[in-house]
């Protein structure tokens, strides 16, 4: 899905994402190989730069971006890092007396 994706690029939202893949663009590579996209040059280019350093940090580098999708669209990284995706899960109770129970359980497998 990642490299489904162009709205990390800044100046590109759902609508012009959708666009993209509406002209045939579903991919990265797909926008480098296409040589007719309707675009101003500098912007063209643009975009070309900014594909070119995510792929750069597409193998171990999930913080690049999870820093650049809003928190709305964070499950979009989530398939490409799935084996190295820890989970945790947090639980906090009041009982008795303690105001601070807490429990946690780290996993790292996917059920289901």
């Amino acid at each position: 899905m990642l490299n489904n994706t162009f709205i990390h690029i800044q100046g590109i939202g759902l609508k012009k994402e959708r666009q993209l893949w509406d002209r045939g663009i579903l991919c990265w590579d797909d926008f480098f190989a296409d040589k007719a996209l309707d675009l101003w040059p500098s912007k063209k280019e643009y975009i070309k730069n900014r594909l070119a350093e995510a792929a750069e940090q597409l193998p171990d580098n999930p913080r690049y971006f999870s820093g650049l999708h809003s928190a709305g669209h964070q499950w979009r990284i989530f398939p490409h890092y799935r084996q190295s995706t820890a989970f945790l899960d947090i639980e906090t109770a009041a009982f008795d007396g303690f105001e601070n129970t807490m429990m946690c359980q780290y996993s790292n497998t996917i059920s289901g």
